[in-house]
């Protein structure tokens, strides 16, 4: 057996919540930070306990803003896919909706073109410092920009 040594990184464990417990077996429910291994918890949590622990089970239920009733499974997916492209169109959310904590950036259409050619735009009362999501005159969402040195608004990722 080989150990594959990890970097310590820093996590943060918001709730961490006992559902049920045998005599053999716990099941929690765990609100944390990006970057935390629910293994390694596990793993941690059995150690501090004396008899140590493994994962028999792992289900996410929420990223982010999605939570579980916003999620689909695969057998989901192929259920709705049997009903055809309208039924999973019903599925999808508008793919900016990630980055709602993002302030937003409306361009006009000058300045649009200008962006979607690589070009960093100033844009009036605009952040000054940070990612922006970017909007087109007709509310399209661009992608993501960024606040230059100079004021600018440059493009990060920018989609078609």
């Amino acid at each position: 057996m080989i150990e594959v040594k990890r970097q310590p990184r820093d996590v943060r464990i918001q709730t961490l919540d006992l559902l049920h417990i045998t005599h053999d077996e716990i099941e929690i429910r765990v609100s944390c930070s990006k970057g935390t291994y629910i293994r390694t918890l596990a793993e941690d949590i059995g150690h501090r306990l004396g008899c140590g622990a493994h994962v028999k089970q792992l289900r996410r239920v929420g990223v982010g803003p999605f939570m579980n009733p916003q999620m689909y499974t695969i057998g989901d997916i192929e259920r709705l896919s049997e009903q055809g492209i309208t039924a999973l169109d019903q599925c999808l959310i508008a793919m900016d909706i990630i980055l709602d904590d993002l302030p937003e950036i409306r361009l006009t259409e000058n300045l649009a073109y200008y962006m979607r050619q690589g070009q960093p735009v100033m844009i009036p009362h605009a952040p000054t410092k940070g990612l922006v999501r970017i909007y087109d005159e007709q509310l399209f969402f661009m992608g993501i920009g960024e606040v230059l040195e100079d004021g600018r608004i440059g493009p990060r990722r920018l989609i078609r």
